[in-house]
């Protein structure tokens, strides 16, 4: 989910300026933005589907190695060819926006229900910190090794997402198809509506406790006596 914050933050704070720097006009930066953003909104539902059906951690894996590869080759070979640029771009935002909805199921995947909301502020947070540091640091990158830098730092964020989802996959087994939630399209949620949705779940949490004790053979006693 830090990998998730650094990557999009990077992209959607510093995108049109690293497209004007590598000399596309107006209309390019424009088209070149909306594809990445309609590479996502045409993707979620196919790969949500196929998290649905196989190993999730492997989607994820996926997802995010295509990502860094598709950027990668924009490093590598520049920006001179718009077409190239807007596909590679499509593709990193088919893989990359999906990939908030996939970590949020992934987890919830090994948690109660009780858990979930708690457990989802804390992918905030992280997300959060990884928000504010992408454009810093791909700020630099593009300071250091021009255009080409933003491209790079996108590779190198979604490779090493996808290298540490190799690492714990060799650490944990997954958990079984039967035992695995449905992927559930979300946005990402602002720390405000992650606090509402915890104070509600615990108000929910104390109603069920008042009501079991209500109803337990101990406070059915215990009105009789008063009675």
């Amino acid at each position: 989910m830090f990998g998730v914050g650094l990557s999009q933050s990077a992209f959607f704070g510093m995108g049109a300026v690293f497209a004007g720097a590598a000399g596309l006009d107006l209309a390019e930066i424009s088209l070149f933005m909306a594809a990445t953003s309609l590479g996502g909104v045409i993707m979620q539902w196919p790969i949500g589907r196929l998290s649905d059906k196989l190993d999730r951690r492997k989607v994820l894996t996926g997802t995010t190695i295509v990502a860094g590869v598709a950027t990668g080759a924009i490093g590598v070979l520049g920006t001179a060819d718009f077409v190239i640029v807007a596909a590679a771009f499509f593709l990193f935002g088919g893989m990359c926006l999906p990939m908030y909805a996939l970590c949020i199921a992934h987890t919830n995947d090994y948690l109660d229900a009780d858990d979930m909301v708690a457990a989802s502020g804390t992918l905030v947070l992280v997300a959060g910190i990884g928000m504010v540091l992408g454009p810093l640091l791909v700020a630099a990158s593009m300071d250091f090794h021009g255009p080409a830098g933003f491209a790079l730092f996108l590779a190198i964020v979604h490779l090493g997402v996808g290298a540490f989802a190799l690492f714990r996959m060799t650490r944990r087994g997954s958990v079984p198809m039967e035992a695995q939630g449905q992927h559930i399209y979300v946005a990402q949620p602002s720390p405000v509506a992650v606090a509402l949705a915890q104070e509600a779940a615990v108000e929910s949490h104390s109603d069920q406790e008042a009501a079991e004790m209500t109803n337990s053979p101990l406070a059915s006693s215990a009105g009789q006596g008063y009675t």
